[in-house]
């Protein structure tokens, strides 16, 4: 028996969140699932379509280690496709370009009648 055994103090760090992929302290608490909606007015002349999507983009920061730059800009794209996309058949597929000459270079997403999306910046 090590004469340290019986003395030995275990402490236990809880993970950070760019490194475990826990989501929990980054979800909006009045909106845990993120939703896409739309309504049609009466006269079917004008259509609104409204996006909660929190989740989705802290998610894709952490899983890409973006900055807050990169982040914004996926975010915007990957929020215009899915809000384009709205009302596809669940087989069909979205794809936003966006090419520029500076830092980013541009930015991809794609997105499906699922609601599924991925993207990334560069």
């Amino acid at each position: 028996s090590h004469p340290d055994d019986n003395n030995a103090a275990t402490t236990t760090t809880p993970p950070s969140p760019t490194t475990s992929h826990d989501l929990t302290p980054y979800r909006n608490k009045n909106n845990l699932d993120d939703q896409v909606f739309s309504a049609i007015s009466s006269c079917g002349g004008l259509k609104v379509t409204v996006a909660t999507m929190r989740n989705l983009l802290n998610e894709m920061m952490i899983q890409h280690s973006m900055n807050p730059v990169p982040a914004d800009a996926l975010g915007r794209a990957t929020i215009c496709a899915l809000l384009a996309s709205n009302g596809m058949q669940e087989e069909q597929m979205f794809q936003l370009t966006l090419k520029g000459d500076g830092p980013l270079r541009g930015c991809v997403t794609m997105v499906t009648g699922k609601g599924q999306a991925r993207g990334f910046v560069g």
